[in-house]
């Protein structure tokens, strides 16, 4: 809050109100307007504004003034009659110039932020689809296989040998065309007895 009787930084309240121009205004307002003006002194009735720019005073008014007026009153919490003077079209000061070149730096940096986030999304994009990638194949490539472990068991119950195949867990997989390389393998290994017990 600014005090009514004594502003002691109207370099800051210049600045807080260029701000207010860039955030609720179009980019266009702001780069016509934001340098053109200089709020130079605030007494105990009014509010005077220099204005330097290179478009009409009338228009600067006319599109400026209420909201100045208005973000000014807010700033300083009091309402004051505006002054507004047209100073003869100078050239930029040497502050206007580092202002404009530290708004172009903080664009470029921004922009450069945008582009290494852009960078890091696809890059994460594109180590997804790739791990996906690899697991659908590995997955692929196991069910194109089947496993054999075998037992050997003995029982004084049985006198003769019997070879038993259990068949479980083959997810729905085709090994070979109709199954043919699993039951080639079972036919080699002449079982009597098949046990399927879980598909």
């Amino acid at each position: 809050m600014y005090n009514e009787e004594y502003i002691e930084d109207i370099e800051a309240l210049n600045e807080n109100i260029k701000e207010l121009f860039r955030q609720e205004r179009s980019e266009i307002f702001y780069d016509t307007w934001a340098d053109a003006f200089e709020i130079e002194k605030i007494d105990k009735k009014h509010v005077v504004i220099a204005y330097h720019g290179t478009e009409s005073f009338k228009k600067f008014k006319k599109e400026c003034r209420d909201f100045l007026r208005f973000h000014i009153a807010l700033e300083i919490g009091n309402s004051k009659k505006i002054k507004m003077y047209c100073q003869k079209a100078k050239k930029a000061s040497e502050k206007t110039v580092l202002a404009k070149e530290m708004r172009a730096e903080k664009n470029t940096e921004a922009k450069k932020n945008a582009a290494a986030v852009k960078l890091f999304a696809v890059g994460l994009i594109f180590a997804c689809v790739a791990a996906c990638f690899g697991v659908v194949l590995f997955s692929y490539i196991q069910n194109g296989s089947f496993q054999e472990t075998f037992y050997s068991s003995s029982s004084l119950k049985v006198n003769n040998g019997i070879r038993i195949i259990q068949i479980s867990d083959l997810h729905n997989c085709n090994y070979g065309e109709g199954n043919a390389k699993l039951l080639e393998r079972v036919k080699k290994l002449k079982p009597d007895i098949i046990i399927c017990t879980g598909i």
